[in-house]
């Protein structure tokens, strides 16, 4: 069907321009599967995010804002995606270290009503940095005056004590309000 039919996106409905082509998509994923039930007109966009599904790529966050998740359990805000979860668990990045990676813990049901489990990383607590017999100190200020030594406990506070549940406004306020100090202090 040409431009004057009006192809459409089979996902959001974009009807195809002369500068935006629509792309034709294998819902399999293999390329050589050319059967009508298996070929998918979407748009570029849609394209990309269905690919990245497909692929794994796409963070939890993600998927929520593209509408594939239709139910999440939980009653705390992750605070990196901004979404509902069962909270932050840790865990030894191996049996000897002091140091712990910091997960926090999604619960949700799928388009395709599945229950599904995932975790948003938060980085690692305990982690030092030493260059020629100094140790690099990080400090944070909040702009209430609170002190911290490490962005999630400043993260964990703005939640908190200024009522952000979103992480976009969470970490626009740590912008905007927040100080942040490095020293290097000798072992």
């Amino acid at each position: 069907m040409g431009l004057d039919g009006g192809r459409k996106c089979e996902v959001c409905g974009f009807v195809e321009t002369d500068e935006v082509r629509l792309h034709v998509h294998h819902k399999d994923g293999n390329d050589l599967n050319d059967s009508p039930d298996n070929l998918m007109l979407v748009c570029p966009s849609c394209h990309g995010k269905i690919t990245a599904v497909m692929n794994g790529k796409m963070n939890f966050g993600e998927r929520v804002k593209a509408g594939l998740v239709s139910k999440i359990y939980g009653s705390k805000v992750c605070p990196k995606c901004g979404q509902l979860g069962y909270g932050i668990f840790k865990k030894k990045v191996n049996p000897n270290s002091k140091r712990f990676m910091l997960f926090f813990y999604h619960k949700f049901v799928d388009i395709n009503g599945v229950v599904r489990a995932t975790t948003c990383s938060l980085g690692v607590k305990g982690k030092r940095i030493v260059i020629k017999g100094s140790r690099r100190v990080e400090s944070w200020v909040c702009g209430c005056g609170r002190r911290f030594r490490a962005k999630l406990y400043l993260i964990e506070h703005v939640m908190r004590r200024h009522g952000l549940k979103n992480y976009e406004d969470v970490r626009r306020w740590i912008v905007e309000n927040c100080r942040h100090r490095i020293r290097w202090v000798r072992k």
